[in-house]
């Protein structure tokens, strides 16, 4: 059993497979921007992100896991679209390269459902509002700026997959030197 008084980081999340279309669009991204210093995110851990919660002890996981099985019970499973590509920071200073994921209800719903078990614990939430998306890479460095925002601006509106949001995992992320690695600490399924 794990001490009371250990943390870890942990966010909630639904995994996103990627599909051919979307590893091909990344690849070509990655190509097209070889010489730019972007840390791309291993197409094995992509994740669109429900709640981040950072510093978080095991009690506190305990009794999320708890909440989040009784919330998210007769939730149904859905589908959502992965389209386009998109980059946030100021024009001049790109900080992330992102897949866009179409809002619907049911996950603005499933959001909101994970928020209210989350913020009863302690976790304030996000001031900016849930903005659906996937972190592709993370800008460190941009020797031209045209080149990524042409790259990015060329898939705008491809819809890359659709994909099942069929489960919500709760992850510890550790961060390494080669990047995070993130472990499920507790997976709800949704209703088939």
């Amino acid at each position: 059993m794990q001490n009371a008084k250990h943390t870890m980081r942990t966010f909630a999340a639904i995994e996103v497979p990627v599909g051919l279309r979307l590893k091909s669009a990344l690849r070509e991204l990655r190509v097209d921007l070889a010489r730019e210093k972007v840390k791309w995110v291993d197409f094995s851990t992509l994740h669109l992100t429900l709640f981040f919660l950072g510093e978080t002890s095991a009690k506190t996981v305990g009794s999320l896991s708890e909440s989040l099985a009784r919330e998210l019970a007769g939730i149904s499973r859905f589908q959502i679209n992965l389209k386009g590509l998109g980059i946030f920071g100021p024009r001049g200073n790109p900080k992330v390269v992102w897949v866009g994921v179409e809002p619907c209800e049911p996950l603005v719903a499933l959001q909101r459902i994970v928020a209210g078990c989350v913020v009863p614990c302690g976790y304030p939430p996000d001031e900016r509002g849930f903005n659906p998306h996937i972190t592709v890479g993370r800008v460190k460095g941009v020797g031209n700026p045209p080149l990524l925002y042409d790259a990015v601006a060329a898939s705008r509106n491809i819809l890359f997959q659709q994909t099942l949001a069929d489960r919500v995992i709760l992850y510890e992320s550790t961060l390494t030197p080669g990047g995070a690695v993130y472990s499920p600490l507790v997976t709800q399924r949704l209703k088939p």
